[in-house]
């Protein structure tokens, strides 16, 4: 795993979000006009999925530049105007552990974002070998794809993965050798699946 960082925030959307986004720009040029942050995209779910939930994705340099900003006024400030975009809580975690395609998993048509947590009592390593696995399946396809795993023992994974469309995704998970790779993460995790159309923020 690289030493760059990603932070990934998902909430219900409120229609204020959905309609007009870019009322919020403040909030999200305080998360990204500061040393070592790389990219920040944000957009909704697809359609098909009911367009409700909303994502904020920020990629760091390093975790040690990550690590700082959170505990400027910035990081605090553009959090607290970001916090009207959602219905309920924003859900966000970090992972400090980096590896494969972030931005062009984000640039793609569709991005299909799976957040990975363990059931009680898994395996860690398993998880571990079972997510790197697949994510060594996505990047053997040619799909710009990416594995990230929060920093300590939680066994906290983030997938990424760059589709043309979310047809495409859907029917290419359903074939092998995703959809055994998918079964066996799942009899360890619980796996949360979006499909988003994301944008490059500037």
């Amino acid at each position: 795993m690289s030493g760059r960082a990603l932070q990934c925030a998902a909430f219900e959307a409120t229609d204020a979000f959905v309609n007009n986004r870019s009322q919020f720009a403040d909030g999200i040029n305080k998360l990204s006009g500061v040393d070592g942050h790389l990219a920040t995209y944000w957009g909704l779910q697809v359609s098909e999925e009911g367009g409700k939930r909303g994502i904020i994705l920020t990629l760091w340099e390093t975790s040690g530049h990550y690590e700082k900003f959170v505990g400027s006024e910035a990081h605090t400030s553009g959090w607290s105007i970001l916090k009207s975009a959602a219905a309920g809580e924003i859900k966000r975690a970090q992972f400090t552990r980096v590896a494969g395609s972030t931005i062009p998993a984000a640039d793609a048509a569709v991005t299909q974002l799976a957040l990975v947590s363990p059931n009680a009592g898994a395996n860690v390593d398993q998880i571990k070998e079972s997510g790197t696995k697949l994510f060594n399946a996505f990047e053997s396809k040619g799909l710009p794809a990416v594995l990230g795993e929060t920093t300590g023992s939680d066994g906290f994974y983030i997938f990424l993965v760059g589709w043309t469309s979310y047809n495409e995704s859907r029917s290419t998970v359903a074939g092998e050798p995703f959809a055994s790779g998918i079964a066996n993460l799942r009899k360890l995790a619980t796996v949360d699946v979006t499909h988003a159309v994301l944008d490059k923020y500037h």
